[in-house]
């Protein structure tokens, strides 16, 4: 018995070694396609992206799509447009703005952000392109594709926990990043891959994970996981308490988001537990049971 694990574990390893090798290839080399264009044209890449010029960090997030697209297709785990449904968009938009908006009400409460009007900019437009992709690319990758590939050697918590886990340490190059943003990233990522089981599609995912970066930066004004973008809002943090406001890394250094996501969290736990995970006998992607969460 111990020999037959032994040689599943084996073949889930390869697998993922696979998986992880294969995402890399296709991003490197539509990166580099990229890079060469910006070469022939004479464009100073690195002082853009030193910079965090809003347009360049849209632009590279294109090698990224193609490479987790191409990487589904690679992995028969591919989505089409008809696995995305409108009230189910428009229902995680509302999650994703109800999310910010409690932190924002909480902050005019304790006094520990000071908001000003700044007004709209062209900027805002190129903001809502990025967090769009950033949204695509991250759910499409680690909700879609790693979690489906650990569903298939873990059990669904597990497999919730070192899928968040991951997607949390991803992170640990961002600008002012604590272990309080850590912290927060892993439970945003429990969050989505509940949304994700309950819903079997990502619809709910992606939309929810968009409206939460993009009504905390473009709109409130606070840094989005430690990057600062135009904004509407002006949000004054000096002078207050970061553990609360969250600091310079944005409302995910903040511990009341912790507290606000564990009570979500809580709430779609209680009311659409989960069992469990099976996969489809042409192995092309998963069939999510909504009952209980043991």
């Amino acid at each position: 018995m111990l020999l037959v694990i032994s040689k599943e574990m084996r073949q889930w390893s390869f697998q993922l070694l696979r998986f992880i090798g294969l995402w890399f290839f296709y991003v490197g080399v539509f990166s580099v396609i990229l890079l060469i264009g910006f070469a022939v044209v004479n464009i100073d890449v690195k002082t853009r992206l030193d910079s965090l010029d809003t347009n360049f960090l849209v632009v590279f997030q294109i090698p990224i799509l193609i490479g987790t697209i191409l990487l589904g297709k690679a992995t028969n785990n591919s989505l089409s447009l008809k696995d995305f449904r409108i009230p189910q968009i428009l229902q995680g938009l509302i999650i994703g703005f109800l999310l910010m908006f409690v932190f924002v009400v909480i902050q005019l409460v304790l006094g520990t952000t000071n908001f000003s009007w700044n007004g709209f900019h062209l900027e805002i437009g190129i903001c809502l392109s990025l967090f769009i992709l950033v949204a695509i690319n991250e759910e499409l990758l680690f909700r879609h594709l790693f979690f489906s590939h650990l569903c298939k050697r873990f059990n669904i918590k597990y497999s919730i926990i070192i899928c968040s886990l991951i997607f949390s340490l991803i992170h640990l190059g961002n600008d002012n990043f604590n272990w309080v943003g850590f912290v927060t990233i892993f439970l945003f990522g429990v969050l989505m891959s509940l949304f994700y089981i309950k819903y079997s599609n990502l619809s709910v995912p992606i939309a929810s994970h968009f409206a939460w970066n993009f009504f905390q930066g473009p709109v409130f004004g606070y840094p989005v996981s430690g990057l600062q973008v135009k904004s509407i809002f002006s949000a004054d943090i000096a002078g207050h308490n970061f553990y609360l406001n969250g600091g310079n890394f944005g409302a995910e250094g903040s511990i009341l988001v912790v507290l606000i996501i564990i009570i979500f969290i809580y709430m779609i736990s209680k009311h659409a537990g989960f069992s469990d995970i099976r996969y489809t006998s042409a192995n092309t992607g998963i069939s999510l049971v909504p009952k209980k969460l043991h």
